[in-house]
């Protein structure tokens, strides 16, 4: 008989985190951005989203907690780059989700 160390548990946390990751509408499209391929620091996706950086930078740290963006040092002590983790086919996956059921079919956020 399964009992709660199965594993299944763990999963449903992680599932419940990554999905509580995308519900805010600036950290959706900070994703948007990177699924194309962009690779920036906080200060310049703050421009592009025209937000503020310190509420930026807030979001890019709960994405790259639940992996979904991975910063990467270019040369210390300057601001980290982030751009979209390897292994976050699960950010592609659900944020299309979420722009289907809202009627957006691109998941890059272009019309």
């Amino acid at each position: 008989m399964a009992g709660p160390k199965d594993g299944r548990e763990g999963r449903d946390k992680e599932h419940h985190y990554r999905r509580a990751a995308l519900a805010h509408p600036a950290r959706q499209e900070i994703l948007c951005l990177m699924i194309d391929g962009m690779e920036a620091g906080a200060a310049e996706i703050a421009a592009t989203l025209a937000e503020e950086s310190g509420q930026i930078a807030y979001h890019l740290r709960v994405l790259t907690r639940r992996r979904a963006l991975k910063g990467t040092a270019k040369d210390p002590p300057a601001q980290p780059c982030f751009r979209l983790a390897p292994q976050a086919l699960w950010a592609r996956k659900m944020l299309a989700e979420i722009r289907k059921r809202d009627g957006d079919d691109d998941p890059g956020g272009r019309d």
